[in-house]
């Protein structure tokens, strides 16, 4: 930074991080835990700052931040998330007039590796559906059937099955939609195949038994609440664990990308299965809608598993 920068206020590192805090919790950015773990990772760097000479934030360089980063003799995930912390921080002190330029702007990020994708093959999908048969009480094998084949086939994420609300689906057509709300409060309209459609009426008819009249929920406990993200992680896991699969996610996650990979398989283009998936960046592929929604009707279409 240029010696002849002047800062607006005359403020130390330490009180900088009490302002930056407090700000950001008053806008609602930053929850109480969030602003307490922001806290620590910032009074840390003040401090370490300190120890160096140097107190004022306008006065803070590349050289100590990159020190600082050495000093932790932390992984490189770690040192990306300390890195984005900090950036935060001094981009509002820019803002604020207290320091003349970000000091980690052009400081190079730590590449990740990216992990092999972890999916069940076909063979192995049919396997782990006969064993959510096994694994289920027969009063909700036909709901835990239904939910792990909206989880795989449809690619649905968890929150997704869980928040199914009657008034999503569409069943005045053959074999049906359904319509699901997704990150960013953007909806989907997704087709149903025939053997989803046929689980999901077997289910319906089930439902009424212990689901309350003005219950809005798909999917329903045997006690009529609405049933839980836990409670599919729970179905999904011992299945899973029934089977003998040992996977690095064993949860409702690795069904979506089983689903995904078994479309990608099948032959099906990618842009397809993106739209499947609800992935954000498909935005920008929107004059391709009609071709898109044709295509998820055909591979959709393709996936059955079938109960034994």
């Amino acid at each position: 930074m240029r010696c002849t920068y002047t800062p607006g206020r005359d403020i130390n590192l330490r009180q900088a991080v009490g302002e930056y805090i407090e700000h950001q919790t008053a806008l609602g950015v930053f929850r109480a835990s969030t602003a307490a773990n922001r806290r620590r990772e910032l009074e840390r760097f003040a401090r370490f700052a300190s120890e160096k000479g140097i107190t004022a934030p306008h006065k803070v360089h590349r050289n100590l931040i990159t020190a600082y980063l050495g000093h932790l003799r932390i992984s490189n995930g770690t040192r990306r998330t300390v890195l984005a912390v900090l950036s935060a921080f001094f981009e509002y002190l820019v803002e604020e007039d207290l320091v003349l330029e970000n000091p980690l702007e052009s400081l190079p990020r730590p590449k990740l590796r990216m992990p092999e994708p972890d999916f069940l093959s076909e063979p192995e999908l049919k396997a782990f559906f006969q064993s959510v048969v096994d694994t289920s009480r027969e009063c909700v094998v036909d709901r835990n059937l239904l939910v792990v084949s909206l989880l795989a086939g449809l690619c649905l994420r968890v929150s997704e099955v869980c928040s199914l609300r009657l008034d999503n689906l569409d069943l005045t057509s053959t074999p049906g939609a359904l319509r699901v709300h997704r990150k960013g409060g953007k909806e989907a309209r997704l087709p149903l195949n025939e053997k989803i459609r046929d689980l999901l009426d077997t289910w319906l008819e089930q439902r009424e038994q212990w689901a309350s009249t003005d219950s809005p929920w798909v999917f329903v406990s045997t006690r009529g609440s609405r049933l839980s993200v836990r409670q599919v992680q729970n179905v999904v896991r011992r299945a899973l664990e029934h089977a003998g699969f040992v996977k690095r996610h064993m949860g409702p996650h690795l069904l979506r990308h089983s689903g995904a990979s078994f479309y990608l398989a099948s032959g099906t283009d990618i842009k397809t299965i993106q739209a499947l998936l609800g992935h954000s960046n498909l935005s920008t592929t929107s004059r391709y809608v009609h071709t898109t929604a044709a295509a998820i009707r055909t591979a959709v279409d393709g996936f059955a598993i079938r109960r034994k």
